[in-house]
This record gives structure tokens, sequence and C-alpha cells, in this order.
């Protein structure tokens, strides 16, 4: 079946650009910077700020608190919170932290 239009010309919607340096993940419109293979899934992996890796790991904290703008905090909602993803803080001397969430 053809699209209705009321005489002008269809334009196509323009696909979504997605940045170079960005891997597309199953949420549309989140992307993350890595991404990690274990078993048959890839699981993504993104990089956040040094306040947001470590005050993550304190053992009494009942929720994880991402900047809203994050690909985490993103990818978090946009899971509804129930699948795994890696975040990833690489200090000043070129050591990286990961730590799998979920």
């Amino acid at each position: 079946m053809g699209v209705f239009t009321d005489g002008e010309d269809f334009v196509p919607q323009e696909k979504e650009e997605i940045p170079q340096d960005k891997l597309e993940t199953d949420v549309v419109g989140v992307f993350a910077d890595n991404k990690i293979r274990a078993g048959l899934e890839e699981i993504p992996v993104f990089n956040v700020d040094r306040d947001s890796f470590f005050k993550n790991m304190h053992n009494d904290r009942k929720r994880l608190r991402f900047p809203s703008d994050s690909g985490a905090a993103q990818y978090l909602r946009g899971t509804q919170y129930r699948r795994p993803f890696f975040v990833s803080y690489t200090e000043a001397d070129g050591k990286v932290y990961r730590r799998k969430v979920k």
C-alpha cells in the first residue's frame, strides 16, 4: 500500500545520525562507548566519571545514581532496570576500572 499525501511530495524521515565514536545499544537513541562480548550477547560499556563510579560502589546503596544526561542513566531508564551493562572509569595514569551492573 502507498502513503496518502495531500498532493505534496512525500519526504521520508531522515535517519538519526550515529556518532562515530559511539556504538548502538538495544535501546533506541542510547549509544555505548564500548561493548563486551559475553557468550552470545554483547553487553554495552559506558564511561563514567570518578564520582559516579566510586559512589555507586557502597554496599548500603539501594539504587544506582548517574547524571541524567549520561548514557548509563538513559540505558537504565530505557531497559527499565532489567538488562546488565558495564560502567568503566579510566584514571589519569591509564589504569582502567570496570564494573558490571546487574
